[in-house]
């Protein structure tokens, strides 16, 4: 019978190597996308920002070297998932804060980096990591808005119709679709999570039940292999 919790370890190492896989496409992704609306509006394809978006990138894709190798040296697989999305969470703040802050367009990376980590570590997880984006983006948001820091271009700078109300409001309604997110992603996984163990135990019965039938038949067929000589034995005795 194969142990539930080796079983569980194999099944997050697999995740997290897809994990992987996928982000390095979605940065491959994001560098050639980036080339071609610079291209497209006639911009020179090194020009700020995205010369900074694609260092973002080349350091998430060595990163992604780093990563390997602790899988494959057979590091803990649950604190190697949260080093990995902790990390993407302030990936997509450098993201957000060189594309605009209060007015950039990827602040669903967030909601991204939540829903594969509720596949991953379930509800617990999900709701950790949107706590952790949650700081992340309002300590963003607030610290330009106080010119603690800086931003990143002057044509960036957060827009003057925006009071402390309008960015508070921004800023509530990115954590409340943070954790709207985790909740509703991480009851969906833990069900997944509960429907693949159910799955697994009826095949594990129906199993059971295929070797009782084929011991049965085998049973039954030895009794007629020796009732037939003992039924001639008996007649001439």
């Amino acid at each position: 019978m194969n142990n539930p919790i080796y079983s569980g370890r194999e099944r997050l190492h697999s995740q997290v190597k897809w994990l992987i896989v996928f982000r390095s496409l979605f940065v491959i992704l994001l560098i050639i996308s980036c080339a071609v609306f610079s291209t497209s509006q006639d911009m020179p394809v090194f020009s700020r920002p995205f010369v900074d978006i694609y260092k973002v990138c080349t350091a998430v894709l060595c990163l992604t070297i780093v990563y390997l190798i602790c899988l494959n040296q057979s590091v803990n697989s649950v604190l190697l998932t949260y080093v990995q999305v902790i990390i993407d969470t302030i990936c997509v703040t450098i993201i957000i804060h060189i594309t605009g802050s209060y007015e950039s367009v990827f602040t669903f990376l967030y909601l991204v980096v939540i829903i594969y980590t509720s596949m991953l570590l379930l509800q617990k997880g999900s709701l950790i990591i949107a706590a952790v984006s949650s700081v992340q983006y309002g300590l963003l948001i607030e610290l330009e808005y106080y010119n603690i820091v800086s931003p990143y271009m002057d044509q960036l700078y957060i827009p003057d119709y925006a009071g402390p109300s309008q960015i508070t409001y921004k800023v509530l309604s990115i954590i409340a679709a943070c954790f709207a997110v985790a909740v509703l992603s991480g009851v969906l996984a833990s069900q997944l999570k509960g429907a693949r163990q159910d799955l697994k135990l009826a095949q594990e019965h129906l199993k059971r039940v295929d070797r009782m039938a084929m011991m049965d038949e085998l049973i039954s067929g030895i009794a007629h292999e020796i009732k037939n000589p003992l039924a001639s034995l008996s007649g001439s005795i």
